[in-house]
């Protein structure tokens, strides 16, 4: 699982978009199954993660209803897993698939949500994540509202508050 996994991602990182769905379909068959040595929780946390892959593979093929069906169900699994750094990055993927979908209210949320249980659960890359991602969710609200011009002082600062050089 754990090497079929690593190649999925791999798949994912070159762009090989019809190897990496047919990896994602071979976890998905053995994210049920039960594995030895698992503990309470196990399954759901395997079926999480490899739903929260299939979101961002939705993503990169541009199907984003799917992206963010699959992230929301990831979300789910996981938080019923009590996987918090698979939760978190789930929230992310939803967002990001909402953002795409400019439904910017219900994006937003879920990057907040994403960025608390991140941050509770002591997931450094988590955090990061999601603060990029908010990041490029304030960038083209300011973009849209204020056209480039009028955006760049505030993205600049919204940057520099991000990066802790404002307090």
């Amino acid at each position: 699982f754990a090497l079929l996994l690593a190649r999925e991602r791999v798949q994912h990182l070159r762009g090989m978009r019809q190897g990496q769905l047919l990896d994602l379909e071979e976890l998905e068959r053995l994210a049920v199954r039960p594995h030895p040595g698992d503990g309470p929780g196990a399954a759901l946390r395997r079926q999480a993660e490899v739903l929260r892959r299939r979101a961002d593979w939705g993503e990169m093929i541009s199907d984003f209803g799917a992206a963010r069906a699959a992230a929301e169900r990831a979300a789910a699994l996981a938080q019923e897993a009590g996987a918090a750094d698979i939760a978190a990055r789930a929230y992310v993927s939803w967002g990001r698939a909402l953002m795409r979908l400019a439904d910017y209210g219900p994006a937003r949320m879920q990057l907040d949500r994403a960025l608390a249980l991140a941050r509770s659960a002591g997931d450094p890359r988590g955090e990061a994540e999601a603060l990029a991602t908010i990041r490029a969710d304030s960038a083209i609200k300011s973009l849209a509202f204020f056209g480039r011009a009028g955006a760049e002082p505030l993205l600049a600062i919204a940057a520099d508050l991000l990066d802790g050089e404002i307090a």
